[in-house]
């Protein structure tokens, strides 16, 4: 089988348009702060909106450059030969938002997998596992209405209530595996990637 460092998990591919997306927001950022007059604290709240912002688009520059999960029409598992299906969507609910991950299923013995969630950890719910990790933290010693407002006032994130909850319990439930290193969950042993050549 072959291993991690042997394979070309990383497509290249990236949107132009994602990266112009981020060039634009950076650059419009600059020009905001260089034109206005108005009281620090306002230009530094205003700044931190705004690199959330772009941390948003960033973010999704980055999955943009695995061409959708796209690892050729077939690819070995110990299960047999999985085909690459149709693209399906997924949510992913960052510190700096949410964004649509599309990525190609393939599919095995009645089972489909998206090889782009294992090799880039996506966890299984939409949240984060930093925002799973900041809303956890934030909780200790506080009710989770007040760990929600916090994050819609100075994150502008909104999560409800119940998201708190779940996001808590999972972490809770599912300790270990939370913290194990990417690794724990590539199970390159598994698979065996065409080698893209570029």
């Amino acid at each position: 089988m072959k291993m991690k460092d042997q394979l070309d998990t990383t497509q290249p591919d990236y949107s132009e348009e994602s990266l112009l997306k981020c060039h634009t927001k950076f650059n419009t950022i600059i020009e905001k702060i260089l034109s206005v007059t108005m009281d620090a604290h306002k230009v530094e709240r205003s700044i931190f909106k705004h690199l959330l912002e772009l941390g948003l688009l960033i973010l999704n520059l980055y999955f943009s450059k695995f061409n959708n999960g796209n690892y050729g029409e077939t690819i070995n598992t110990i299960e047999g030969e999985a085909v690459r299906g149709d693209k399906s969507d997924r949510k992913y609910f960052s510190i700096f938002g949410i964004i649509t991950i599309s990525r190609y299923l393939y599919h095995v013995q009645g089972k489909s997998l998206a090889i782009l969630d294992i090799i880039l950890n996506l966890p299984k719910r939409r949240y984060s596992y930093f925002l799973s990790e900041l809303t956890c933290n934030l909780t200790v010693n506080r009710a989770y209405c007040e760990v929600v407002n916090f994050l819609k006032r100075f994150v502008y994130l909104k999560l409800s209530v119940s998201a708190a909850e779940t996001i808590v319990e999972d972490i809770s439930c599912e300790y270990e595996e939370y913290y194990s290193p990417v690794f724990k969950f590539v199970p390159f042993q598994h698979f065996s990637f065409p080698v893209h050549k570029h």
